[in-house]
């Protein structure tokens, strides 16, 4: 929505707030990717449960899946209905003989 431009020198007590254009400005380019952000989270959200539902449809609660960066990752359906993609040990790093791989950053 376009703002409004105060008319100048129409401020100060018992007219208007003083206005600072930079700061307005600025205030809503943040709040213009505040609200960007939340409709990246919700497609974030949709997507993840397809995910979560094509996982179901087949079966399965583990996938191993390659990241861009050719990474060999697992993505696994844990208890509580998330899924969460881990990162998998590379060959010949081992834990202690732990079956869990660690989390992916």
């Amino acid at each position: 929505m376009p703002r409004t431009e105060d008319l100048p020198g129409v401020e100060g007590a018992g007219v208007a707030p003083k206005r600072i254009k930079k700061l307005d400005n600025r205030v809503a380019q943040w709040r213009a990717t505040v609200a960007a952000r939340q409709e990246l989270t919700e497609r974030e959200v949709e997507e993840r449960d397809e995910v979560l539902a094509m996982m179901h449809a087949e079966g399965i609660t583990q996938y191993h899946y390659y990241d861009e960066d050719d990474e060999k990752k697992l993505l696994i359906i844990e208890g509580t209905e998330k899924v969460k993609l881990k990162a998998l040990p590379k060959e010949g790093e081992g834990d202690g003989g732990s079956d869990e791989a660690p989390d992916a950053d």
